[in-house]
């Protein structure tokens, strides 16, 4: 494959111009497991950082796939889903704790709510919406 790349580079790119490239990396398209391990490491971050504040974090497998569906583009990998992950948890419990729904010892319950749209809630199964996403996520 590396041999087919290097081929098709010498078909568009002048030879001064390849002659400065040092190394060609070839990447293959992340699977969904990777996209998975990937916001999952993301997530455990924000659990740390949490952690500091007395208030635990725990995201719902349903948001988890939302993430991961919108946060991967074969163009850019994985790239996305860093925008996503503060789209659709970060900023709503920044808000959540800007409106004072969380106080140590808490726990923030990110969930989709019953139109399909992601929620930070107080409880995992509360019918009381503390701070819903503005947008159409879904």
């Amino acid at each position: 494959m590396k041999a087919t790349v290097v081929e098709e580079l010498k078909n568009y790119f002048r030879p001064e111009l390849l002659n400065r490239i040092d190394e060609i990396v070839i990447f293959r398209q992340l699977e969904k497991a990777q996209m998975m391990e990937i916001l999952n490491l993301m997530l455990q971050d924000l659990k740390s950082r949490l952690v500091a504040l007395g208030v635990g974090l725990e995201v719902s497998e349903p948001v988890k796939e939302l993430i991961c569906r919108q946060g991967y583009d074969p163009s850019y990998g994985a790239r996305p889903l860093r925008r996503t992950v503060t789209e659709i948890v970060e900023d709503p419990l920044s808000e959540a704790f800007l409106a004072g729904s969380f106080k140590p010892g808490d726990t923030a319950f990110v969930v989709l709510d019953d139109t399909g749209n992601p929620s930070v809630r107080t409880k995992p199964d509360s019918s009381t919406v503390r701070v819903t996403d503005k947008k159409s996520i879904a």
